[in-house]
């Protein structure tokens, strides 16, 4: 089974990845874990993935555009499921990751 994880900081699933019941499961060939820099999908020189609420007010949003080529490329290679977590989604439970 394998698991793309698109992410601004790739370099923080390293040592995730290598540790517990993920690590084990890796290390047994059961899985396999790949963390994708979003920054690699934009086309400015700041590689930014954030921008401005539309209307205006406090905080940043996630550009689309990056996401979307992500997953794109990464749906090119393999047709299997995208799980695309938000805030306002379905709880991830046990129930729902045995669904999965």
């Amino acid at each position: 089974m394998r698991f793309d994880v698109v992410t601004i900081f790739p370099a923080m699933f390293g040592p995730v990845f290598q540790q517990g019941v993920i690590g084990r499961a890796i290390e047994r060939g059961l899985i396999d874990f790949q963390a994708h820099n979003l920054r690699q999908h934009t086309h400015d020189r700041h590689r930014q993935v954030d921008d401005m609420p539309f209307g205006g007010g406090p905080g940043m949003v996630m550009k689309p555009e990056p996401v979307i080529e992500a997953v794109e490329s990464l749906r090119a290679n393999n047709r299997g499921p995208v799980v695309l977590m938000e805030p306002w989604g379905e709880r991830l439970d046990q129930r729902l990751a045995a669904e999965l």
